[in-house]
């Protein structure tokens, strides 16, 4: 899948499992799926899709930028959450540029496909900043869904080199392209029903 397909779905997943009270969360909510949704493709260096890949984390970046700024201006909740307990904060940055360093160095679709890596990206992001983890966990999720029926497969349970595959269909093809308005339709749907319900 395409990254703003995978952003697509790693929102309409999180907005979907999350009680979401204030702006704010809705907010977080989608920044966070965003992040989760992309951060498997870290291993996207030497691909022709690497062009695709830094567009997706790019725009997560500027979704969460917007979000922790928003944050700053109204109540400072993620300021006190990482200062609260630092050096769980600290465990947790130094891990997560130690897995973000064995993604980049892994092939595609291996480590930072798999269980293992979603568990442990998980586990850090979680020991930053808790909210964060779980949300980023369900947009992670997602694309490790979406990449399990494109033609390639994932070595899901790495270390093992036995790759996991539905074949259902060809990566930026048009399936991809529905996938991608679904998503978006979903997010959508989601969006309006945790405001109005």
């Amino acid at each position: 899948m395409m990254s703003l397909t995978h952003i697509a779905f790693g929102m309409a997943v999180t907005l979907s499992f999350r009680e979401l009270e204030s702006p704010l969360d809705f907010a977080f909510a989608i920044s966070a799926g965003a992040v989760g949704s992309v951060l498997a493709d870290i291993d996207v260096i030497k691909s022709n899709k690497r062009k695709d890949a830094l567009l997706g984390q790019s725009v997560a970046a500027i979704l969460l930028a917007f979000t922790v700024a928003a944050n700053l201006l109204k109540d400072r909740t993620v300021i006190r959450q990482l200062t609260r307990h630092s050096a769980v904060t600290l465990v947790g940055s130094a891990l997560f540029v130690i897995f973000c360093i064995i993604g980049v160095r892994s092939p595609h679709r291996g480590f930072t496909h798999s269980v293992v890596g979603m568990a442990l990206f998980s586990a850090a992001l979680y020991m930053i900043y808790p909210l964060f983890g779980v949300l980023c966990l369900y947009g992670y999720l997602s694309h490790i869904l979406l990449d399990l029926f494109n033609k390639r497969g994932l070595r899901l349970f790495w270390p093992c080199k036995k790759r996991v595959c539905l074949g259902a269909y060809k990566v930026d093809g048009a399936a991809d392209k529905v996938f991608r308005l679904l998503g978006f339709a979903l997010s959508a749907a989601a969006l309006i029903v945790r405001a109005y319900i």
